[in-house]
């Protein structure tokens, strides 16, 4: 479980191009230079400062890095970093961030792109979503291609069979032998925005503060309230830093692995409305996610202390958002109590299914 942890963890980091030192396992890689060339039967995250992906991959391929390559194929491929290259690769759809994105020579059939610049030298079967500087499209698009750059070039040799939808103060040039029939542009939003002196930002900051404070406060009273039996579960759990790293790396798994699951079966269009449930559950236990983690840590803390259970947590909801503010240390803590929160959560749905499945066994 602590290797496991570990791997997921340098996936996370990796945008900020740390190098890493790790052997492979499970579907998880990362080193300084990674280079996969054996074919892979599962899911797999892979997370370095030089990337080299010519294993076919059977699953969602996620990669993170600086220099990356792509030459292989996948279902669907989610990939970040400063320079990236999609060169004979297959994908579904491919979902890309980065400073320099080139496609080539690629079978893709939706293609979501943000960067400083694009290059689409692959036909792309249907819609292409891009946003960047400047775009150059030399290939066929087979749907719609919407666009948000400043310059735009469609190359000879290009065909966009649906329709370009792009700003209309972009530079938009077409070369003569580009097919692009229908075109569309839109208006930027452009909002006004009132200068405030450095007092009343941090008074707005601040009552913004207080008020999310407040309001988790509020919440996580009327849930121990409600719902006291939720809590007596957390109290069953250990006090030990062992069951914390356990609750976060299932909490990591869930932040993670749940809103693809959810988007796959969308997509397919299989189950589309418990997709749309199971979206609207995650996002709310997204937001209550720093309950149990001040309940858990104020029990091991404090819980000689006080006795109440509604002072104790008021105070420990306080004391997480203090922390939370700390400079440099206050970002790691939110994405601990988050995920850590979360599996909290799954764990205690996961005991309450299984106990309601006992239940039903025992009466038949």
């Amino acid at each position: 479980m602590k290797k496991n942890i570990g791997w997921l963890l340098v996936v996370l980091f990796a945008f900020t191009i740390l190098p890493v030192n790790a052997a492979s396992k499970n579907g998880f890689y990362a080193d300084d230079d990674v280079l996969l060339k054996k074919d892979i039967g599962v899911t797999t995250f892979v997370a370095g400062n030089s990337v080299d992906v010519k294993s076919n991959i059977d699953g969602l391929a996620f990669v993170a890095g600086n220099d990356i390559d792509i030459s292989s194929k996948q279902d669907y491929l989610f990939v970040a970093g400063n320079s990236i290259d999609i060169e004979n690769a297959t994908a579904k759809d491919v979902f890309a961030a980065g400073s320099s994105i080139t496609l080539e020579n690629s079978s893709v059939r939706d293609f979501f792109g943000a960067a400083e610049k694009i290059t689409i030298d692959s036909d792309i079967s249907r819609d292409a979503y891009l946003g960047a500087d400047t775009v150059v499209i030399n290939s066929k698009i087979g749907g719609d291609v919407k666009v948000a750059a400043e310059t735009i070039k469609i190359g000879e040799g290009a065909e966009i069979s649906g329709k370009l939808l792009y700003p209309e103060d972009a530079k938009l040039k077409i070369a003569d032998g580009a097919k692009v029939e229908n075109k569309k542009t839109y208006k930027t939003a452009t909002v006004e925005v009132e200068e405030k002196t450095a007092y009343e930002l941090f008074l707005v900051e601040f009552l913004g503060f207080i008020k999310t404070i407040c309001s988790m406060i509020i919440i996580g009273m009327l849930l121990l309230l409600i719902n006291p039996g939720l809590f007596e579960d957390f109290d069953k759990e250990e006090r030990s830093f062992e069951v914390v790293a356990k609750r976060f790396g299932i909490g990591i798994a869930v932040l993670f692995v749940a809103p693809i699951a959810g988007l796959i079966v969308l997509i397919t269009g299989i189950g589309a409305p418990l997709a749309l449930i199971g979206f609207s559950l995650y996002f709310i236990l997204f937001y209550l996610s720093v309950i149990p983690t001040a309940y858990y840590f104020g029990k091991w803390i404090l819980g000689d202390q006080i006795e109440n259970n509604y002072l104790l947590l008021l105070v420990s909801i306080l004391a997480m958002y203090v922390l939370m503010k700390v400079p440099f240390i206050g970002g790691l803590i939110t994405f601990i109590s988050l995920c850590t929160g979360l599996g909290f959560f799954a764990i205690v749905m996961v005991n309450k299914i299984s106990k309601k499945n006992e239940t039903v066994k025992k009466k038949k």
